[in-house]
């Protein structure tokens, strides 16, 4: 682990001072002792012992791998996409009995990037329990969001649909967009 700032260490020392003090609560006399120990750890400085902690600080991204806003917008915005897809598709199916059937690809977890997006499109979707009717659509693919490399037709439609939806007709004639939308190319 890097070298902690005095401030980090004293968050920290807080923070498991306040878990220890919860454990004792709840009568968790295992959980107080961990907890206690590692707020002495950090209050001291103990250096060589912040590795040997069983914490969060494992898991806790760095400002390098977190999602930049512009992704978490781009993901907005496809979920919107497969929202407007799915909720109007039936109307536009019979309009255009010969419409594309809606693929629902996400992003490719094998990049950095992809991975991000993919960890936000999931977190939204599950955690926050929004789009379950776009998440029913990600939930027929193999592999859920994960495009395997695969984002060609995604990017295509999402393209057109962020082109599109600017139009004010929109809503009124979506079946006509939801067919431009699922054969962009």
């Amino acid at each position: 682990m890097k070298k902690l700032t005095e401030f980090e260490r004293l968050s920290l020392y807080n923070q498991y001072t306040l878990l220890a003090d919860i454990a004792k609560l709840q009568h968790d006399s295992s959980s107080e002792k961990n907890y206690n120990l590692t707020a002495e750890i950090f209050k001291n400085g103990y250096t060589a012992e912040y590795d040997m902690q069983d914490n969060a600080l494992n898991d806790f991204y760095t400002d390098e791998m977190t999602i930049t806003d512009e992704e978490q917008e781009e993901v907005g915005s496809l979920l919107s996409m497969y929202s407007y897809l799915t909720n109007n598709y039936n109307g536009a199916k019979k309009k255009f009995p010969n419409i594309n059937e809606i693929r629902y690809v996400g992003y490719d977890d094998n990049t950095k990037v992809g991975a991000r997006k993919n960890g936000y499109l999931n977190f939204i979707m599950s955690d926050k329990n929004q789009y379950n009717h776009v998440k029913k659509g990600f939930q027929k693919n193999e592999d859920s969001t994960n495009s395997h490399g695969y984002g060609a037709p995604r990017v295509s439609m999402l393209k057109k649909y962020l082109e599109l939806h600017e139009n004010e007709d929109f809503y009124n004639d979506s079946d006509k967009y939801v067919k431009e939308i699922l054969e962009a190319k």
